[in-house]
This record gives structure tokens, C-alpha cells and sequence, in this order.
């Protein structure tokens, strides 16, 4: 059986949202996160240095992310 989290979210051009597993984000916290993706414009260099982080943060369990950023029309 699986719960599914439903959430309606406003969103504007360059707003990006992070899904992921607990792998990361019982390592990386929100400030940290949010550190990360103001650093890096690149999703790929974004999702690289977060799974680095949880990993370095001792990341026992599974780490799934997907950065999803949204684009103006």
C-alpha cells in the first residue's frame, strides 16, 4: 500500500521543486538545499552536489531526487 502526498503549489518562471526520498532529505536540510540550488543555475550540478552531501553526511539509506524547474511560456 502507498500514501501519496497530493499539494497544489503556485509556481513562476524559475521556480524549482525538489522531489526526493528520505535518503536526502534526512541528511540535507532545507537551508543547506536551498544553499545548493541558488549555487549552481545547472540542475545536474545541483542534483550532483546534494547526493554528494547526503552521502558525505553518512547517506545509509536510498537517495532519489528529481529537480524539476519550470519554464515561462
Amino acid at each position: 500500500e502507498v500514501d501519496v502526498d497530493v499539494k497544489t503549489l503556485p509556481v513562476q518562471a524559475d521556480d524549482v521543486i525538489v522531489l526526493c526520498s528520505d535518503g536526502l532529505s534526512n541528511k540535507v536540510k532545507l537551508p543547506e538545499l536551498r544553499e545548493v540550488l541558488l549555487k549552481h543555475p545547472n540542475l545536474e550540478d545541483c542534483e550532483e552536489e546534494l547526493i554528494r552531501r547526503a552521502k558525505e553526511a553518512g547517506g545509509e539509506d536510498n537517495i532519489t531526487l528529481v529537480l524539476i524547474r519550470f519554464l515561462e511560456d
